[in-house]
């Protein structure tokens, strides 16, 4: 029984060294089976968005609150450019900034994305 439990302790501490799951949920194991054929198989290129659609983009995902904020705008403008016309980035960077007004705020988070 000791045995048994030093292997279980081993595989625990590699899976979370090497940040993997181990199961042995034949279901679970299974749907993470399907989820990467899924995903291996479907490559999509995208290509950047345009300067003009990504400013549209992360204005939608911000808020109309933005336009209020004339000392955002600059900032604003200069996270666009670091996000690159990469969709995913600027949904995330956008939608993190939401509910935020505050000048310091906006320049901490394009100090962070540099």
């Amino acid at each position: 029984m000791a045995e048994v439990w030093k292997i279980s302790v081993a595989k625990k501490k590699i899976a979370k060294a090497m940040n993997v799951i181990i199961t042995e949920d034949k279901y679970e194991t299974l749907r993470a089976g399907m989820l990467f054929k899924i995903l291996s198989k479907k490559v999509v290129k995208m290509e950047p968005l345009p300067e003009a659609d990504a400013w549209t983009l992360f204005s939608e995902k911000v808020g109309k609150n933005l336009i209020n904020f004339v000392d955002l705008l600059p900032i604003a403008r200069s996270i666009i450019e670091c996000c690159a016309g990469l969709l995913l980035v600027i949904v995330i960077v956008a939608s993190s900034m939401r509910a935020e007004n505050s000048l310091p705020i906006w320049r901490n988070a394009l100090v962070e994305l540099n």
